[in-house]
């Protein structure tokens, strides 16, 4: 064997593995107290005018942990590290040191709570009716609804200071300190809890928390609609929606929310790959040796970033600064017929504008995509939502069959071929929906790896950034669907942008579009009398009765495969056979 290459079959033999690892985690509890009251009155204006007003009050409440563990990220602290209170940054500004992890219950943050409390939270609502004749009438509403303080995986759980690793690492040549034996020689590092130690050892590397003070998010909603009763049996309404949404919460890659708030200000790429060079390092010696900004020398970029003394990144957890507007058309039309029969079919129109998507995408297939790249230009990400539906259509049904005894057609046929054709029921759901757009992602630039761009799950180095569009590009491919799934739009439109230069490409592209929805599902069933207080009923139900594949988003991606789709979102048909005897 060479020397100092080493043999895994031989280490393995005497159990001498090239590193180990563990992560000690501390139990958490959770808790938090709010609290609502709402009045409402109904007041009858005129015999045709009806109005309800109402309004709410709430206090929604904070998450606070039963020992303290947890920490919080105060942005404009003051910070000294050893002797260091500002320095020289490579521009020639000097720059104060500010922005502390800071412990609930502490000096720098004495309350229990991640966040401050909300007081003056109103809530109110208010709806409209009026009656043109004794067939119509004309309806508006309008309202303020408040999210909760925590609309996603969050809470003291997740803070920094209820985990510790430990790694111990075998090198070739070097001491044997691991062993399968004895993995931790040395002991494993405890989670420090409620420790302003705990909290120091954040420093120089990364940190994830809320900001204490916050606006909380909410909604306003409002609505108009005509109802018109035609004959007896038929109802129809065509309504207009809207709604805003303000101080929603900025989506991630996991199943939570984050904000980059340690990307490096955009005034500073111009500098190009001058970013990348070494420079004397003015916290040597007062952040950890190992950490990125330890050394004598760092990179002129990473003290141009808003937070040098936690270089792997600071993810604001619940940072609401984003919004969203929709707008509707609405229409509905319901006929009822004789043999308790109904026929219901309803059609939207609408638009979904946002700056931020759901916390979690993954569950409709567009996770780690849509997501912020730039924080310093929110107005940038202001695309069409990627759960931007534009058209909607949907019917269902409802009918006994008017064959067999007592019934229109049939009626005197004899017992034992009624027992087979009459009675039966059928019903069924049609739903036809235009496909959901599109978010593309480009592969990870110097600017994303090392300076903050694009939104990480946590730290520096997985930033999502999008791809650069060739501006006069045509995005579109022809052929039917089953031939556009080896290449849903023209992918040679979208190339990578450089090291560090974010892409051009939209958050999300309302001009590509995955696949929509056609589905049919249908059910049949009949009841037996079989005895006096005896029943027997059959169902049968299929669904997706044409077995059409639902494709699912191709991959989005910069690479081989962006554009091709490779799986299918809905299931194969499935038929349900089921017997039901009653007595």
């Amino acid at each position: 064997i060479p020397a100092d290459t080493g043999n895994a079959l031989a280490s393995f033999m005497l159990g001498i593995p090239s590193s180990t690892s563990t992560t000690l985690f501390l139990p958490t509890y959770s808790f938090m107290h709010n609290y609502g009251l709402f009045v409402e009155d109904t007041y009858q204006a005129t015999p045709d005018l009806t109005i309800t007003a109402g309004l709410r009050w709430e206090q929604p409440g904070s998450l606070s942990e039963e020992h303290n563990i947890d920490a919080v990220f105060v942005p404009n602290a003051p910070l000294t590290l050893g002797n260091v209170s500002s320095f020289t940054n490579p521009v020639g500004a000097t720059v104060p040191l500010k922005g502390v992890a800071a412990l609930v219950d502490s000096p720098l943050h004495p309350s229990r709570r991640e966040e401050s409390l909300h007081w003056k939270i109103f809530s109110p609502r208010l709806g409209v009716a009026y009656r043109f004749d004794s067939k119509s009438v004309l309806r508006a509403g309008y309202g303020i609804s408040f999210f909760p303080s925590v609309l996603d995986q969050d809470g003291p759980q997740l803070s920094s200071l209820t985990r510790s690793a430990t790694t111990n690492q075998n090198s070739v040549g070097g001491a044997i300190g691991a062993t399968v034996a004895n993995p931790f020689p040395t002991g494993v590092s405890p989670a420090l809890g409620h420790s302003q130690t705990g909290v120091n050892n954040l420093l120089g590397s990364g940190i994830w928390g809320r900001g204490p003070d916050q606006p909380l998010g909410y909604s306003q909603q409002w609505n108009l609609a005509l109802e018109r009763t035609f004959g007896g049996s038929s109802t129809a309404s065509l309504a207009y929606a809207g709604s805003k949404g303000t101080h929603l919460i900025i989506a991630s890659p996991y199943t939570g929310s984050g904000l980059q708030l340690n990307q490096i200000p955009d005034q500073y790429l111009s500098m190009g790959s001058d970013l990348l060079t070494p420079v004397p390092n003015p916290f040597y010696g007062v952040l950890p040796a190992g950490s990125v900004n330890g050394g004598t020398t760092t990179l002129k970029g990473r003290l141009l970033m808003p937070y040098p003394q936690y270089p792997l990144g600071v993810l604001q957890q619940d940072a609401r600064i984003a919004a969203s507007d929709y707008n509707a058309l609405q229409a509905n039309v319901t006929k009822r017929f004789s043999h308790a029969g109904v026929i219901q079919a309803a059609y939207t129109w609408g638009k979904l504008i946002s700056d931020t998507d759901n916390t979690s995408a993954f569950l409709d297939g567009q996770g780690g995509t849509g997501l912020v790249q730039d924080h310093y230009n929110i107005k940038a990400e202001k695309s069409v939502s990627q759960q931007d539906i534009r058209h909607n259509f949907v019917a269902n049904y409802g009918l006994d069959l008017p064959f067999g005894h007592s019934q229109m057609y049939l009626s005197h046929i004899n017992g034992v071929t009624n027992a087979f054709v009459g009675g039966w029921r059928v019903n069924g759901i049609t739903t036809l929906r235009s496909g959901v757009p599109i978010a593309l992602t480009a592969n990870p630039n110097t600017l994303s790896e090392d300076f903050g761009g694009g939104t990480p799950g946590f730290g520096i180095g997985s930033g999502i950034i999008r791809p650069n569009y060739t501006a006069g590009c045509s995005k579109s491919v022809s052929g039917n669907r089953l031939v556009r799934s080896q290449q849903w739009f023209n992918t040679s439109c979208f190339t990578q942008p450089g090291p560090f230069s974010f892409g051009n490409e939209p958050r999300v592209d309302s001009g590509l579009r995955a696949a929509g929805v056609a589905n049919f599902d249908f059910s049949a069933n009949k009841s037996f009398d079989i005895a006096e207080k005896a029943k027997l009923k059959f169902s049968g139900e299929i669904f997706d009765l044409f077995n059409h594949p639902q494709f699912a988003e191709p991959n989005v991606g910069l690479g081989p495969s962006m554009g091709i789709v490779t799986h299918q979102s809905s299931l194969p048909r499935t038929v349900q056979l089921a017997l039901r005897f009653t007595y």
